[in-house]
C-alpha cells in the first residue's frame, strides 16, 4: 500500500517506495521459513517449491501483461509498443531490472511511461529465489554454519550496495546483487524464530519491538527521498521490518491494528493490486498527460476492482484448488512463455507499424514518422585523433559541429546539406561536455581536440551549439544531480573554447539554444489534440533565455545564430513544421530529420551559405 500511496499521491507519502524494501524483507521472512520447516521435516523438494512459487507469481502477471499489450495495441506509437514488447519478454524471463539498467541513461525515455517499469522488483525477487533454495539447502546440510553464512552473505550484498550507491547509484537500484540484502534481512530473523529465539519474548517487549519497528517505517516514508536508493538509507525501513516482524502476533499493534479484516484483506490483494495500479498509471500519463491529479481516485478504485477480480476469480482458484497442481504450473509456464514471445515479436517488429491506433494517437504517430539516416563515415578518429564524426564528401572545405546534444541532432541534416555543395561536415559533439566542463581533465580533452580542429586549414567554419542550461543552473535526473557551474563561469568558458578554436582562416559561430518547451512535445501534441491545449508563448521563450541571451551578447570573436524568430515566428512557438511533423524530440531537442531541416532552412541556412 506504501507503493500505491506513493504513485498516487506522491505529493502526501514522501517514501512510499520503500514498500518494495519493506516487502523483500516480508518475502525473505515467509518464503525461507517455509523451506526451514521443509528442510526441518525432512519434506524439502526444489519441485514443490518452484511450483507453489509459479501457482502464486504467474496468474496475475500473466492476466497484466496480456491487458497490457491488448491495450497498448491501440494506444501507443510504434516505438512506445516497440519498448513495450522489450519490457514484456522481461517480465516473462524475471530480467525487467536488467532491462530497465541498461535502458537508463542521458535519452531514456520517462519512467512514467514505461507501463511494466514495476517489474523489477518482481525479478530481483525471482533471481533471489532461483538460487536461495539451492543454497540454503547446501547450507542446511552443514548446519552449524548456516547462521553464520546467511549473515556473511548478508553482509556482503549490503557492501555492495554501499560500494556502487556511491559510485554507480543507478546500478545500485536494479541490481540484484545490490538487493539480496534486504531478503536475506528476513532470511535471517526467520531461521532465529525457528531457533525458537523469540518464543519467550514478554508481551511487553513484544509490543515495545513492533511500536519501534512501526514508527521506524512510518519515520522512513516521511523522512527519505528518492535521490540516490537504497544505499545506507534502506537500514531505517529494513530494520523497521524486522523489528515489526520480530513483534510476532502477540505484539499489541498486530493484534488488534493488523489483524483487522480490510487490513488482511488488503493484504491478500496487494500483489495484484501492486501489478495493476502502475500500468493504470503509466497509461493514464500516456493518453492524459498529467491529467492523473484529476482521475487518480477513479484510477485507485479501478486498481482495487481489478485487483479483487483478480484475485478471486484467477489467482485463488488456481493457487489454492487442490487439483491437478502439476499441470496447472505446466500450463501457467506455456501461458507465460507465449506472452514473452509475443512481447519479442513485437520487439523485434519494431512496434507493429501497421496497426490500428486510437485516433488521437495516430495523429501523434504521424508527427514522429520521419526517416532515420546516417550521412557519414566514422572516420574521423583516424584522421583528427578525437573521438568525432566525419562526413566526408571529399569537398576542399569542411563545417564544424562543436557541442553535446544539440549539436548532435543538427549534424546529419547539416552534413546532408552539405554533401549538396561538397563541403565536408565534422562533429565533435558529446553530451560529456556537460561533465568535462567541470573538472580539468575534461577541459584539458577538449583544449587538446580544439588545438587538433584548429590546424585543419580546410575547416572555415565551426558552429558551437550548447544547452546553456545544464550549465549555467543544472539539472535533476534519474541518474543524479548534475551540478551548475555557474553563469559567469559558463561564458568564461564558452570564450575560452571560442578563443582556443579561433584562427586566421576559420569564422566562430555561437547557435542559440531551441526554444526549451514547458512539457515534452509527445505531452504537448497529445494536450492539444485531446485536452486543453499547451502552447509555449514567444515572450516566455525570450524570457526564460534572458540570462543565456546576455551571456551570448558579451562573447567576442563569434557570431551569434539566432532561433527563437525561426521557432517562434509569431506570438507562439511552433511544434511541428507545415507537414505536421514534430521539430522536437522532447522538450528541448530537435528531430534530427524535420526538426534539423527546418533549423536549417529558417535559421543557419545564410550562415551554411555564405
Amino acid at each position: 500500500m506504501a507503493v500505491v500511496g506513493y504513485h498516487y499521491f506522491p505529493g502526501w507519502i514522501k517514501a512510499g517506495f520503500i514498500g518494495v524494501d519493506i516487502f523483500f524483507v516480508i518475502s525473505g521472512f515467509l518464503i525461507s521459513g517455509i523451506l526451514l520447516d521443509n528442510l526441518k521435516n525432512n519434506n524439502f523438494s526444489i519441485i514443490n517449491f518452484y511450483q507453489r512459487r509459479i501457482l502464486r507469481i504467474l496468474p496475475a502477471l500473466i492476466v497484466v501483461m496480456v491487458a497490457v499489450l491488448v491495450f497498448g495495441w491501440f494506444a501507443l506509437i510504434p516505438d512506445d509498443y516497440e519498448r513495450l514488447g522489450k519490457h514484456i519478454l522481461g517480465g516473462a524471463t524475471f530480467v525487467s531490472n536488467f532491462v530497465l539498467y541498461f535502458e537508463s541513461g542521458y535519452w531514456d525515455t520517462a519512467s512514467h511511461t514505461k507501463p511494466l517499469l514495476h517489474l523489477w522488483s518482481l525479478g530481483v525477487e525471482e533471481q533471489f529465489y532461483l538460487a536461495f533454495p539451492i543454497i540454503i539447502y547446501l547450507l542446511w546440510k552443514i548446519r552449524n554454519k548456516l547462521a553464520l553464512s546467511l549473515i556473511l552473505l548478508f553482509v556482503v550484498s549490503f557492501a555492495l550496495n554501499l560500494l556502487y550507491f556511491v559510485s554507480n547509484p543507478e546500478l545500485d537500484f536494479y541490481m540484484p546483487f545490490t538487493r539480496f540484502w534486504e531478503l536475506l534481512a528476513g532470511v535471517i530473523l526467520a531461521y532465529f524464530t525457528k531457533q525458537g529465539a523469540l518464543d519467550k519474548l514478554p508481551i511487553k517487549w513484544a509490543t515495545a519491538i513492533g511500536a519501534v519497528g512501526l514508527i521506524l517505517l512510518i519515520a522512513s516514508i516521511w523522512t527519505i527521498n528518492d535521490k540516490n536508493f537504497p544505499g545506507y538509507k534502506a537500514l531505517m525501513p529494513a530494520i523497521g521490518a524486522v523489528l515489526f516482524i520480530a513483534a510476532g502476533r502477540e505484539s499489541i499493534v498486530n493484534r488488534y491494528l493488523f489483524s483487522l479484516k480490510p487490513i488482511v484483506f488488503v493484504g491478500l490483494i496487494s500483489y495484484p493490486l501492486y501489478l495493476w495500479h502502475w500500468s493504470l498509471i503509466s497509461f493514464c500519463f500516456i493518453l492524459f498527460l498529467d491529467q492523473l491529479r484529476v482521475v487518480r481516485v477513479g484510477l485507485l478504485l479501478a486498481s482495487f476492482v481489478l485487483a479483487i477480480g483478480t484475485y478471486l476469480w484467477i489467482e485463488k482458484p488456481i493457487r489454492f484448488g487442490k487439483s491437478y497442481r502439476g499441470a496447472k504450473a505446466i500450463g501457467l509456464l506455456c501461458a507465460l512463455l507465449l506472452v514473452g514471445s509475443i512481447g519479442s515479436m513485437i520487439y523485434f517488429k519494431n512496434g507493429i507499424k501497421d496497426r490500428e491506433y486510437l485516433p488521437v494517437i495516430a495523429g501523434l504517430y504521424h508527427a514522429f514518422e520521419q526517416p532515420k539516416f546516417e550521412p557519414f563515415e566514422n572516420r574521423c578518429q583516424e584522421q583528427y585523433g578525437i573521438d568525432c564524426k566525419l562526413f566526408d564528401v571529399g569537398g576542399k572545405t569542411t563545417v564544424a559541429l562543436i557541442g553535446d546534444s544539440h549539436s548532435d541532432r543538427a549534424f546529419r541534416s547539416v552534413a546532408e546539406r552539405n554533401a549538396k555543395n561538397s563541403i565536408n561536415t565534422l562533429q565533435y559533439a558529446t553530451s560529456g561536455l556537460m561533465y568535462g566542463m567541470q573538472n580539468k581533465e575534461g577541459i584539458a580533452a577538449f583544449d587538446q581536440a580544439a588545438d587538433k580542429l584548429k590546424k585543419d586549414q580546410s575547416i572555415k567554419k565551426i558552429i558551437i551549439a550548447l544547452y546553456y542550461s545544464v550549465y549555467m543552473y543544472g539539472f535533476n535526473e534519474k541518474l543524479g544531480d548534475v551540478q551548475s557551474i555557474g553563469v559567469e563561469p559558463f561564458e568564461q568558458y564558452l570564450q575560452h573554447w571560442i578563443n582556443r578554436l579561433k584562427s586566421d582562416h576559420n569564422e566562430i559561430f555561437v547557435m542559440q539554444t531551441v526554444p526549451m518547451l514547458p512539457a515534452s512535445i509527445q505531452r504537448m501534441l497529445l494536450s492539444n489534440a485531446w485536452l486543453e491545449p499547451m502552447t509555449l508563448e514567444k515572450e516566455e521563450a525570450a524570457n526564460m533565455q534572458k540570462e543565456y541571451m546576455g551571456v551570448l551578447g558579451r562573447l567576442e570573436n563569434a557570431t551569434i545564430i539566432y532561433t527563437i524568430d525561426a521557432f517562434c515566428p509569431i506570438d507562439r512557438c511552433l511544434l511541428t513544421d507545415e507537414n505536421g511533423l514534430a521539430l522536437y524530440s522532447d522538450n528541448n531537442h530537435i528531430t534530427e530529420w524535420a526538426g534539423g531541416r527546418f533549423l536549417i532552412n529558417h535559421a543557419l541556412k545564410p550562415y551554411l551559405d555564405q
